[in-house]
Parts: C-alpha cells; sequence; structure tokens
C-alpha cells in the first residue's frame, strides 16, 4: 500500500545531541552564577549601606565623645547641643541684622563658620557641666524637680504666685505759677519692652512650641528637663565656690608716676629736687617738660592680687607697693615689659571689704581655678568628625 504524501512529509523531531545539551548547561550553569554574583554584590551593598545607616544613627550616636571621671558624654549629647548653640547663634545674628548691627552680626557668623571652634568650646561647657554636677555633694548642693519646673515657666514669663505689685503713690499739687518758665526738656530713653506675664494656658502653648522646636534639634523633654537641671545645680555649685573667696583683705590707695627708660634719671631728679606732689601736678596739668612721663589718677583700695595679677605691674611691683609705708614716696624698678619704671605715693593701707568689682573678679577666678584644678586632657575622645554642621 503506498503512503499518502501528508504520511510521506513528517518529520520526527531530533533529539539534541550530547555537545549541544554540553553546551546549554554550561549556558544556564554561567547564567545562574551571574545572577548569584550579581545579587551578592547587591547583597553587599545593602549591607554596607545598612550597616552605613545603622552606624551613623545608633552606634555612633552612643559612642562617647568624653569620659569626666566615669561619666561619658555621648555622642548624642554633644551633636545635640553644638545643634542647639548654633541654632542660638542664628538668632542672635538675625536679630543683631535686624537691628542693623553689622560688626556684632559679622561675629555670630564667623562662630558660625568654624565648626571646630564652636565643637571645642561646647564639649568644654559639656566637661564643665559634669564636674560641676560631681562637686555638689562636696558643697551639700541639689536640685528639685520643682526648681527645674519654676525655672522653665518662669522663663515662659508666667508666674504662679505673680509678685504683689508697688502701691500707687499720691501726686503731689502741682504748684501754681504765675510766670512761664522755659525749660529745655531732659532727653529720655525709650525703655525696652517688658514682657507680659502669661496665663497657664498660654504658658502650656508656649512650652509645647519650645519642645516641638527643640524635638527638631534631636532633644526630647527628659533630656531637655535634664539640661535645665544640670545648669541650676552648677549654678548652685559656683555660687557655693564664690562663698569661699573672703570678702575683707588688706589693700592699698596709691597714685604713680610712670617714666619711659630712657628719662628715669632726669624725672626722679626733678621728683627730688621738687618734692613728688609738684611733679605729678605738672604732669596732669600738661607742663612737664617731658611729655612720654605719665601720672596716674589716685588708685583706690586695691588688693594685692589684683596689682599683681596685671601685666604691668606684676607680683614683684605688688610686693614692693604693700611693703611702702603710708605717705611715702616709693622708687619701683622696671615693669614686666622693663619699658618703664614707677614712682609711687601710697596714700592709704588698711583691711577692708572688697569693692563689689573686685569682689566679683575674684569669685570668677575662684570658679575658674575649682575647675582648672579638675580639668583634664584625657577626658578628651574622638569628637572632631562628629560636629554637625546645621543649622545653618
Amino acid at each position: 500500500m503506498s503512503k499518502s504524501p501528508s504520511t510521506r512529509n513528517v518529520q520526527l523531531p531530533k533529539e539534541p545531541t550530547r555537545r549541544q545539551l554540553s553546551r546549554a548547561e554550561r549556558e544556564a550553569r554561567q547564567s545562574r552564577i551571574v545572577m548569584l554574583a550579581f545579587g551578592g554584590v547587591v547583597a553587599v551593598l545593602v549591607l554596607v549601606l545598612a550597616f552605613g545607616w545603622l552606624r551613623e544613627n545608633v552606634l555612633l550616636q552612643n559612642e562617647p565623645v568624653a569620659n569626666v571621671n566615669g561619666e561619658v558624654i555621648l555622642t548624642r549629647t554633644f551633636q545635640n547641643r553644638v545643634r542647639l548653640a548654633r541654632a542660638q547663634l542664628i538668632q542672635q545674628r538675625d536679630r543683631a541684622l535686624a537691628l542693623g548691627d553689622q560688626d556684632t552680626a559679622t561675629q555670630y557668623q564667623k562662630q558660625l563658620d568654624d565648626p571646630q571652634g564652636l565643637g571645642a568650646q561646647v564639649l568644654q561647657e559639656l566637661v564643665d557641666e559634669v564636674l560641676l554636677k560631681q562637686g555638689a555633694a562636696e558643697f551639700n548642693v541639689s536640685v528639685t524637680p520643682d526648681e527645674v519646673q519654676a525655672f522653665i515657666e518662669e522663663d515662659l514669663n508666667y508666674f504662679r504666685n505673680p509678685p504683689t505689685p508697688e502701691p500707687t503713690r499720691t501726686p503731689r499739687p502741682t504748684p501754681t505759677v504765675t510766670e512761664p518758665i522755659t525749660q529745655t526738656p531732659t532727653p529720655t530713653i525709650t525703655p525696652f519692652p517688658t514682657a507680659t506675664p502669661v496665663t497657664a494656658e498660654g504658658f502650656q502653648q508656649l512650652y509645647q512650641e519650645q519642645l516641638s522646636y527643640l524635638a527638631s534639634l534631636g532633644f526630647t523633654e527628659p533630656e531637655f528637663r535634664q539640661i535645665i537641671e544640670t545648669r541650676l545645680l552648677g549654678e548652685k555649685v559656683r555660687g557655693a565656690i564664690a562663698s569661699t573667696v573672703p570678702t575683707i583683705t588688706e589693700q592699698v590707695q596709691f597714685r604713680y608716676i610712670r617714666i619711659d627708660a630712657a628719662n628715669v634719671q632726669t624725672t626722679t631728679a626733678a621728683i627730688n629736687r621738687d618734692g613728688f606732689d609738684a611733679v605729678y601736678q605738672s604732669i596732669l596739668s600738661g607742663t612737664f617738660p617731658i611729655t612720654t612721663v605719665q601720672a596716674s589718677e589716685t588708685f583706690d583700695w586695691v588688693p594685692k592680687d589684683a596689682i599683681s595679677q596685671t601685666s604691668e605691674f606684676g607680683p614683684v611691683l605688688a610686693e614692693e607697693l604693700f611693703s611702702a609705708a603710708i605717705s611715702q614716696t616709693t622708687f619701683i624698678g622696671l615693669n614686666q615689659a622693663g619699658t618703664a619704671s614707677y614712682v609711687v605715693q601710697l596714700t592709704g593701707k588698711e583691711v577692708r571689704p572688697l569693692s563689689s568689682s573686685f569682689l566679683q573678679d575674684a569669685q570668677q577666678k575662684a570658679q575658674t581655678a575649682w575647675l582648672e584644678q579638675r580639668r583634664s586632657p584625657t577626658f578628651y575622645l574622638s569628637w572632631q568628625d562628629r560636629v554637625p554642621t546645621t543649622p545653618r
């Protein structure tokens, strides 16, 4: 029987040869290797990025930038305080610009443009805060939560117990004048506006706005309150240090003639011939022939350390001055720079209370000395690469 045409044209598919199978398998295997390699690269990149984010936002934030006698200052705390300092500088700069004070605004901008300098300043403040907090037990001082709350309220001008206003005085009767009196009006200074006290509701609104602003800088409410507590505690410790400064000490009253090195012989000869007072008065009046010789006004009641710490007099001249007798004219040698000599007349010496300015200066020096005795370069760890530059 003959085959039909359709039957004759049907061809069965050929099976792939061994060579073709081997090639296909190699290509499939290569494709899998490429895909696996690509996936591995992507996975590594994801891990690198994830680790970078984790280090920057979690691990690094919890690394210390300083260790003060076992109490650490974390990167998070440091960076938040730098951002707060920058925000305050920006506000001060903008306020100065609004008042047309370009020089002051430029000074604030220079601090903003020096992140390393600002970072060092903030870190020093943080270290000092820890030292003051650690010294609180020495002076038996502390801060309560109520004190923190009271500070926050008063800072936002909310007073739970407002001060009693002073009684209004009854004006005196105006005298009747029969003739007009012409008087030049006295210039007056427009006072700065006084902040109006707020209500309890107003305080809550202002407080929430403040917390929102601080949150934008990275602060939580407990951290904000911790800052206030630390600041108040530091003020109490500083006050306790200041209270250790003696308020009464030996002081002198004096006046002097300052003679440049080239005219010491001529001027001292005139003083020996005419007397200290005559030469002193001629210098003040401008009739003394040597114009480079200077005369001081009378210095009223100055303690020894204030004189010894000046760059001009120094401890040697201070010692000689306090060793002189009252009303004695004493020749004192060269100043610390070696450029001038002094003839001093002591007009008074006694133990007496320090003036407010000298007392305040002595208290500030005592506070600084207390901190300097406790500071150490070993407190500071790696921080230079962690200084934020925002806000701008």
